[in-house]
């Protein structure tokens, strides 16, 4: 076809052009209009005051727990400043126009939503490009207050458009800044700040590394905490987070619901413990001491520090502070704020990698470092692979001077009562810094006793192994320690003192310092959380009761464990003694587990003096044995917990 032809048919004529520009002008002054007629003036924020940054540290002091004492003496008060003020004008003059208000709305309704119904964008993503939010965590001055100063090299994960990354470099007086920011939109803002962005955490070592407001909106917020520390060894950590602790992530999802973000929850979730926590048999406990609806600030502030150091024991609390997080450029609010605390922790140049377990390594153990421990340099030989697992290492975080809230591991745990001493709690308690260390065991000889093996194992070292009965008064009558150890030792009162649980737990609490904290570790009773309609669960069933109902007409004593509930309940009883943490552990058995405990009734029940009885206890041994041995799987749902005790 010729060109004039092609331009004849398809190109429209200029009166046509004019008549179709002044049909969009047209539609494009509807929609105005209607953008006009419909934006709302922004109402005012809600106002900040002197409430907005008040902490009730003497409430914290009170409370007895270690994470809530270090923030009582470490928290530094602020105030509304200037730049607070400014920004707030700011946010009030975006929508004090009647061109700023279309355009508020204009982004707010229609824009920001559109990118993420129709495009599949995250709302940060959506926020980002139209540069629509802008976010106050704390000036330059209160960044300095917190932080100091010193900081040569900055990393700031989750920079977002990077306001706060500049107060902040100008407060550390850094001269170089790495912002790290999933967000594509966000990166190029960052750089053209002039910072290095980046979409991953590079390597170090940096003076300082950031994480402001981001560990509550990550997939994995331990690992990001892990990366973010590693990566300034020696150095500081920033960190601030809403309160009480709450974890979400935004994603991107197309034909999402127009005016509602799409959030789920972060895959590995940040272990903060709840305020109100809900026990099995259905009482109501707060693991933050009581706290009272006012104090939700501090007591999350509480869980939040202990939730950190649990999973970093190497991060210590320099300073910390409550601030507004003011948040502005939404159409129906001039800003909108949340509760958040600003800490600053120093990162240590070592860490001993607890919850993979294993213990301390022994160049840089407590044991190791301290003058009064129990073992000179290094664990005995039959301590190998023993005194390290997580259960002991949730244990020695929560300890007296454990976890770094105290400082560094190396302060003294002062004197020690292991209760019922085994070779694995005997060798966790030989890496802890204590001034002395005593392990009770009831027999010196034979199968299941410890006295003669522990003696041997800590020949030379300063462990003091006593051998005896917690029924007998007069045994270790008048002792008194600063931390008493009960590692599985309820479930075996049993064998030595029947239904004496109670008696040994009055005689435990009795012997404890005032201050002073009992570490306990139980098994919860299987028939408490098993379900016999369910084969699994009935096979373990069956093994145990089997085992347990042989000793009765062997007249022998067995183990007999006690419920979680049944501590707590023993504990709130008694005047002065709190439960101050609790935590449970998974147990795994497998078929050898079981066939272990199959030999056990195989044994016990060969002593039956009844023949008829003892034959019938053989044919059930023996149908079990063949049930177990084609049994391949595993069963989870029984469970360890640990809890720990204060005396006031």
């Amino acid at each position: 076809m010729p060109r004039h032809s092609f331009s004849k048919r398809f190109m429209p004529a200029p009166k046509n052009v004019a008549a179709f520009l002044v049909a969009v002008l047209a539609m494009l002054a509807c929609v105005v209009s209607d953008i006009a007629r419909r934006a709302p003036t922004p109402r005012r924020g809600k106002a900040i005051g002197v409430v907005d940054y008040k902490v009730d540290a003497a409430w914290l002091r009170d409370r007895g727990d270690a994470a809530s004492a270090k923030l009582a003496t470490t928290f530094v008060q602020s105030k509304r400043d200037v730049t607070l003020e400014a920004f707030l004008a700011e946010s009030r003059r975006a929508g004090a126009t009647r061109v700023g208000r279309i355009a508020l709305y204009a982004v707010d309704h229609y824009l920001f939503w559109a990118l993420q119904r129709y495009l599949g964008w995250s709302r940060p993503d959506a926020s980002g490009f139209l540069r629509k939010a802008s976010l106050y965590v704390a000036s330059e001055a209160q960044f300095a207050r917190i932080a100091g100063a010193g900081a040569p090299a900055l990393l700031d994960v989750g920079s977002g458009t990077g306001t706060e990354t500049a107060k902040l470099a100008r407060a550390l007086g850094a001269s170089r800044v790495v912002a790290v920011e999933t967000s594509a939109p966000m990166r190029r803002q960052l750089e053209a700040r002039g910072f290095e962005a980046a979409a991953a955490i590079p390597a170090g070592p940096f003076g300082a590394a950031a994480l402001l407001n981001v560990l509550d909106r990550c997939d994995d917020p331990g690992g990001l905490l892990d990366a973010a520390a590693a990566a300034a060894p020696g150095g500081l950590l920033l960190v601030a987070t809403v309160l009480p602790f709450k974890g979400f992530v935004h994603e991107g999802k197309r034909w999402s619901a127009w005016g509602k973000a799409s959030t789920r929850s972060p895959r590995k979730p940040l272990k903060v413990a709840d305020q109100v926590h809900v026990k099995p048999e259905g009482r109501m406990i707060d693991l933050q001491s009581k706290a009272p609806a006012a104090k939700k600030f501090e007591a999350g502030a509480a869980a939040f520090v202990d939730a950190l150091v649990d999973r970093r024991p190497d991060l210590e609390l320099q300073s910390w502070t409550r601030l507004p997080y003011v948040s502005s450029g939404d159409s129906k609010k001039s800003h909108y704020t949340l509760d958040v605390a600003l800490m600053a922790f120093r990162v240590g140049t070592a860490f001993e990698a607890v919850l993979a377990g294993g213990g301390a390594p022994a160049a840089t153990s407590a044991a190791a470092a301290a003058p009064d421990v129990a073992l000179d340099d290094a664990p005995p030989a039959a301590c190998e692979g023993k005194g390290g697992d997580k259960i002991f290492n949730w244990l020695a975080k929560r300890a007296r001077g454990g976890g770094g809230l105290f400082g560094t591991r190396a302060e003294s745990w002062g004197d020690v009562l292991d209760a019922g001493a085994g070779l694995s709690s005997t060798c966790w308690l030989a890496r802890m810094p204590c001034s002395t260390l005593t392990a009770v065991t009831a027999r010196a000889a034979g199968t299941d006793a410890y006295g003669d093996r522990l003696r041997d194992a800590f020949a030379g070292a300063k462990v003091d192994v006593v051998v005896g009965n917690w029924r007998e008064a007069g045994f270790l009558a008048g002792k008194r320690y600063d931390v008493v150890v009960a590692d599985y030792l309820l479930g075996a009162v049993e064998l030595h003192w029947p239904h004496g649980a109670d008696a040994v737990l009055a005689r435990l609490l009795g012997a404890l310092k005032p201050g002073g904290t009992l570490l306990f570790v139980g098994v919860e009773p299987y028939e408490s959380l098993l379900d016999r309609a369910d084969d699994a669960d009935r096979l373990v069933l069956d093994v145990e009761s089997l085992g347990d109902s042989a000793a009765a007409l062997a007249g022998e004593a067995t183990y007999r464990e006690v419920p979680e509930a049944w501590i707590t309940r023993q504990v709130d009883a008694r005047d002065g003694y709190a439960v101050v943490a609790s935590e449970t552990f998974p147990m795994t058995l497998s078929a050898a587990s079981l066939r272990k405990q199959v030999t056990y009734a195989r044994t016990t029940s060969a002593k039956i003096a009844d023949a008829g009885l003892r034959k019938a206890y053989e044919r059930r041994v023996a149908e079990l044995t063949i049930e177990v041995n084609a049994w391949k799987g595993t069963h989870r749902k029984g469970r360890n917990y640990a809890l720990v005790v204060k005396r006031s």
